[in-house]
């Protein structure tokens, strides 16, 4: 015989049929049913805070709170739109190949004849946004200061007025329209003071 299975055997007989017994006491695990824990924690919830919350949430996505200071002239300026690469930038089509090294300057390129138009806006006054939009026209209308489901007289393409936008086209004043096209974006900025005295002078026309 083997001294493997001899081990085998004498292991079984050591520790596989001996009835230890049992010392010490005992208790019985009882785990709660997950029906009851979540009905337990939702009971513990205040419904109406949660319901509150909920349709404050809601009101907020619909409004932006940044602030930016009025332009008091008008005035345009035309400059090359790029950015700088934060990182090295791959190639799509060649994935270990970097296409833009990091720090590098990144020429944005829109196609032959593409224009792209955004508005950044106040909607604080709306006698005054109501003079922007105669100016400004058809744009997609980034708005701060007002709730952007009572602007329809601006168009379909009303938003929220996004910090990542802001900082991206290094917007300063308002209100301001970007033309996009090819390589180069024009800024064109509307004098506030001018707008509110036309607004003025056709409520005193009336």
């Amino acid at each position: 015989m083997k001294l493997w299975f001899f081990l085998f055997l004498l292991s079984s007989r050591m520790f596989g049929y001996t009835d230890l017994g049992i010392h010490g006491h005992t208790y019985e695990i009882k785990e709660q049913n997950i029906k009851e824990l979540i009905e337990e924690r939702l009971s513990k919830l205040d419904r109406n805070k949660l319901k509150q919350e909920y349709l404050n949430a809601i009101e907020k996505a619909f409004t932006s709170e940044i602030s930016l200071p009025p332009s008091i002239k008008d005035h345009s300026v035309r400059y090359q739109d790029f950015v700088i690469a934060s990182y090295d930038v791959p190639d799509p089509a060649h994935p270990n190949n970097i296409l833009y090294p990091k720090g590098s300057k990144i020429v944005s390129s829109l196609p032959e004849g593409a224009v792209l138009k955004m508005c950044f806006v106040d909607g604080s006054d709306m006698d005054v946004l109501h003079e922007v939009y105669e100016e400004f026209r058809e744009c997609d209308y980034m708005v701060t200061k007002a709730d952007i489901r009572k602007l329809s007289f601006l168009g379909s393409s009303v938003y929220p007025m996004n910090i990542a936008y802001v900082q991206r086209f290094k917007i300063d004043k308002l209100p301001v329209k970007l033309v996009m096209q090819k390589d180069t974006v024009e800024k064109i900025y509307l004098n506030v003071n001018r707008l509110k005295k036309e607004v003025q002078e056709k409520k005193n026309a009336y």
